[in-house]
């Protein structure tokens, strides 16, 4: 018969299986420590953060329309207590469908009973709609602030966190109570750029005002000879740009912008820096729409036609596969980055990045 073990004995086998536990948990991977979950409109960057952290992407089930047009949303497995994340971008095109889709993510999630819910959302959806246009027209109160009303709508459904990756304007993270995550591609772009870049005087330019301080921060981190800004208005034909602030003469232009849509602001901006003696122009944006409109020269023709040498954007957004074969488009992926943001959010770990610009 085994002897019986004193209280030291157990108390000591008891520890021992409390630290082999503890250094299974050591080596345990994200696998079943919280949920991501993509929606529709960028399956491929969402697999990427996915595989970077070793866990299951969940894709939203059933998203079939009924006849008359309504989603219907499930989420693909127990999410009990989880954490979780939904990853998704505003599409040109198809923004109101993926804000609904969010909504209705987050809606079955809280019926899922999940923990912390986060919403990913990059490009924000209405991002450049954060303040009403025409301070001094009495029209001006008859606008909607659409940014804050996506917050409220996302807050309304479920969500307890946000974040997005170059947000159009910082202060939009002042549009809700919800702690709000704001990250940088330029924690990317930077260590990319800084081999890539042609010898001689280089100058950052931001196509407005709105965007100085972003280049103003590229000009620091890479060391470079200064920094100048356009000086634009938008009126129903889109954007005017009437010259830059700055001296670009005998220097190569760094052009960065958070989003190129149609990319008028970029081709006036590059060709405007060519005739104020710039040698060349090199264009860096995060989200890149390209977006051809009705009626008008198709976006990627007007970049042919600007002088510029290269354009590098991220894979927040499915691109076209004409924008993929495009001869001047980079697509620099920022999956390491976002799963950062994600892991940290999601399971309280310290960052690897410093998020601040």
């Amino acid at each position: 018969m085994t002897a019986p073990r004193s209280g030291r004995q157990v108390e000591q086998a008891h520890y021992g299986a409390l630290m082999q536990e503890k250094k299974l948990n050591q080596n345990r991977t994200t696998r079943e420590e919280f949920a991501l979950i993509t929606g529709k409109s960028n399956p491929a960057l969402a697999q990427k953060v996915a595989d970077i952290l070793d866990t299951e992407l969940i894709k939203s089930v059933g998203v079939p329309k009924f006849p008359n047009g309504e989603l219907d949303i499930q989420i693909a497995k127990s999410v009990r207590k989880l954490p979780a994340v939904i990853m998704q971008a505003a599409t040109p095109g198809h923004v109101n469908d993926n804000v609904l889709e969010v909504c209705l993510l987050l809606d079955a999630l809280r019926a899922a009973s999940s923990g912390e819910r986060t919403v990913f959302f990059s490009p924000f959806p209405y991002e450049r709609k954060d303040r009403q246009d025409n301070q001094q027209s009495k029209k001006a109160t008859r606008q909607s602030i659409a940014a804050r009303l996506m917050m409220q709508l996302m807050q309304t459904a479920g969500a307890d966190r946000f974040q997005a990756l170059d947000l159009h304007l910082i202060q939009e993270t002042g549009f809700t109570t919800l702690p709000f995550d704001p990250m940088y591609a330029s924690k990317i772009f930077v260590p990319y750029l800084k081999d890539k870049l042609p010898e001689g005087k280089k100058i950052v330019l931001s196509p407005d005002g709105g965007g100085v301080n972003r280049v103003q921060k590229y000009n620091e981190f890479l060391q470079l000879n200064g920094f100048a800004f356009g000086y634009k208005t938008r009126g129903p034909d889109g954007a005017d740009l009437h010259g830059i602030m700055g001296d670009v003469k005998g220097a190569h232009v760094l052009l960065i912008d958070d989003v190129i849509s149609t990319g008028g602001s970029i081709v006036k901006a590059a060709k405007l820096a060519h005739t104020q003696g710039a040698l060349s122009v090199t264009v860096v944006a995060t989200h890149g729409q390209f977006i051809n409109e009705r009626g008008k020269v198709p976006s990627l023709q007007q970049l042919d036609q600007a002088g510029i040498e290269r354009i590098y954007v991220t894979d927040t957004l499915k691109h076209r596969k004409e924008v993929v074969n495009h001869h001047l488009i980079e697509i620099v992926s920022v999956a390491p980055l976002v799963a950062d943001m994600v892991r940290t959010a999601a399971l309280g770990h310290n960052s690897i990045h410093d998020f601040s610009e």
